[in-house]
């Protein structure tokens, strides 16, 4: 798509060229000017893949099926993802996770190893070119991890995105962003969307982006949320953004059962018109009562809904006035400070000097204007002059 990409994999329409290409990667150490041209070039191949697929994570086996070439895959994928592993190209994905407190284990075993497990049995037989033992282990470019990363945390510095959510909203909000699941045909290739929306929201937590946390409750399991760390949020989850989770948490549970219970209304309905068209009146009245008993279940879940709406919107306004007073607090603290600098007296006597200064200078400028040398214009010749004209 640029210069480079197409003159570098020109090379593989030459036979002997892509022979070498695709060959075992040769020693470090005794076959350096080799070593060097091959890792350079898939380098460039592997970095152009995941911006063409629009993925971050990539295995051997991926690398084999993406450039495979008249029946011919490339032998050295494993190796070489090593080798761009050394240069800082890529990562594994245990790497990328790694989590001091114990989320990045428990998210990669329960939900990022599972679809790659998946979708491991899912691959097409690679072409010629046998994979190794490592050939199924994903590695992440993190270039694109970290391009994908800012753009997630640009989307959460608007005003109208909440900086404490759901952990399952904000994977769904990481793949509408940034994943190729918003892509009308979504990659085969890496760990799939959900997976690599796993990865992003687990780095983002290790690099201190954001702060991952349950929220304990007495009937049924942890919820997780997350913290978006800015400027204006606390480095700690407070007991104020747990409560307002469980209020959206909450919230969201109640809204899903109106739009359950409203769909079901529809449903009702068509089946009581269908009946009335059908002279089937006795069973279309069963559908009219049903669709009223759910209407009256609906409605009943309309008050808390606006009540905690209501209550929401009333800690964020409270949130803001803390924030305006602390404003203000520093404010006043800094104009303070500054004052203390600049000692009254001194000003006093400054101003004074200012005074003096200016009267100076305007008895200079008085002396300047006034007129010396050679005699007046005459009057009289003046408007005579003025009269003609």
């Amino acid at each position: 798509k640029d210069g480079n990409y197409t003159i570098t994999f020109g090379e593989l329409k030459d036979p002997q060229r892509r022979g070498v290409l695709y060959s075992v990667l040769p020693s470090k150490e005794f076959q350096a000017s080799k070593y060097e041209q091959m890792v350079t070039f898939w380098q460039g191949a592997v970095k152009q893949a995941c911006i063409d697929h629009n993925i971050i994570t990539i295995s051997g086996d991926d690398i084999r099926r993406l450039f495979v070439v008249d029946g011919l895959a490339p032998m050295c994928a494993s190796d070489m993802l090593e080798a761009l592993r050394e240069r800082g190209i890529v990562s594994t994905c245990e790497e990328v996770t790694s989590q001091p407190d114990g989320w990045g284990s428990w998210m990669w075993q329960t939900i990022v190893k599972k679809p790659l497990s998946w979708s491991l049995g899912m691959l097409a037989r690679p072409a010629q070119g046998a994979p190794n033992k490592d050939s199924d282990r994903m590695y992440t470019l993190n270039s694109s991890l970290h391009e994908k990363e800012a753009k997630i945390l640009d989307h959460y510095k608007r005003p109208e995105n909440n900086l404490v959510l759901g952990y399952d909203d904000f994977l769904s909000s990481i793949m509408r962003q940034v994943c190729s699941v918003s892509s009308p045909s979504p990659s085969s290739f890496g760990i799939g969307a959900a997976g690599e929306a796993e990865i992003i929201a687990l780095h983002l937590a290790s690099t201190k982006k954001v702060v991952l946390f349950e929220i304990p409750s007495d009937h049924t399991a942890p919820r997780k949320g997350v913290k978006i760390l800015s400027s204006k949020t606390g480095v700690d989850v407070s007991d104020l953004d747990m409560s307002v989770l469980r209020l959206r948490m909450t919230l969201e549970d109640l809204e899903a059962q109106a739009s359950r219970l409203r769909s079901e209304i529809d449903t009702s309905n068509a089946k009581a018109r269908q009946y009335v068209q059908n002279k089937q009146r006795s069973l279309a009245s069963g559908y009219v009562r049903r669709s009223k008993q759910l209407q009256v279940l609906c409605d009943r879940k309309l008050g808390p809904i606006n009540n905690i709406r209501a209550i929401i919107d009333e800690i964020e306004h409270a949130e803001m006035n803390k924030q305006v007073v602390e404003a203000y607090r520093r404010g006043n603290e800094t104009l303070q400070q500054a004052l203390k600098q600049t000692p009254i007296g001194e000003v006093d006597d400054l101003m004074d000097g200012i005074r003096e200064a200016f009267a100076d200078q305007a008895e200079v400028e008085e002396a300047i204007g006034t007129q010396v040398g050679g005699a007046a214009e005459d009057d009289v010749d003046l408007e005579a002059e003025l009269e003609q004209l």
